[in-house]
């Protein structure tokens, strides 16, 4: 899948976009609806070929998902050393407070696994960024009063005991925010950095949890393993227009 999303927006959408993200309200009981239509507009519509759609069915996406869904097997096989797993990541044997050197060295094998082309796009660089926070997500949801960097290896093993599809799910998600981040802050214009950070957060709050949900939903409706949703998203699109077109009207 070669069409990706990039910082330049054409000026249409690019006013589109900027407008929700000055109708954005953060103390107003409205707030949902509008970070939700934000995150809509921010997509646009869903289609086969739209610039969203190719960028989630990418070989980043897929990549980065399956490098973290391929982490996490290979901790939960019977009689496996997670040392040896962590050390086959080039985790460093004396390093018992592994996230920070595991998650740069997924990120480096990510980069390794794509092409200079690939890996110069937004969406590559959006999944850079999904992947370190879908991990400190994971961690957060079995350790929820310590810090990613602060967990033992002991801590680390037990947050990845998750089905894929929980683990496939948490990433989808963070990979929509990441790139609906990337559409506002390229449309942000004079507005604060913070009110764009806040409508993000509210981003993958009220809409992108939503759609990672639906393509888990219709991934385990048609039988698609996790690995292998990126793939399929294309054929999900109209499924997905349906949910994304409710947002961008409310």
């Amino acid at each position: 899948m070669g069409s990706q999303i990039m910082p330049e927006l054409p000026v249409e959408r690019r006013r589109r976009v900027r407008e929700v993200i000055d109708d954005f309200k953060p103390r107003s009981a409205a707030s949902s609806q509008q970070a939700g239509r934000a995150g809509a507009t921010a997509m646009g519509p869903v289609s086969k070929t739209s610039s969203f759609v190719q960028s989630l069915a990418s070989s980043s996406v897929q990549k980065g998902l399956s490098s973290l869904i391929e982490f996490a097997t290979n901790l939960n096989v019977a009689k496996a050393d997670p040392d040896d797993v962590l050390s086959n990541l080039g985790v460093k044997p004396g390093n018992d407070r592994p996230f920070g050197e595991l998650t740069a060295n997924l990120v480096k094998r990510l980069r390794e696994d794509l092409t200079a082309l690939q890996r110069s796009t937004e969406t590559a660089l959006a999944v850079e960024d999904a992947l370190s926070r879908s991990m400190m997500d994971i961690i957060k949801e079995s350790n929820p009063s310590a810090t990613a960097e602060n967990i033992t290896r002991k801590q680390l093993t037990k947050a990845f005991s998750l089905p894929t599809r929980q683990i496939a799910n948490v990433m989808m998600r963070h990979v929509i925010t990441s790139l609906v981040a990337r559409v506002l802050d390229a449309a942000r214009g004079d507005a604060s950095r913070a009110k764009v950070t806040e409508l993000t957060k509210r981003v993958d709050q009220e809409f992108a949890a939503t759609l990672a949900k639906r393509i888990d939903r219709l991934a385990r409706e048609k039988g698609v393993k996790p690995s292998d949703i990126p793939a399929e998203i294309p054929k999900w699109a109209a499924e997905l227009e349906a949910i994304v077109g409710k947002y961008r009207t409310q």
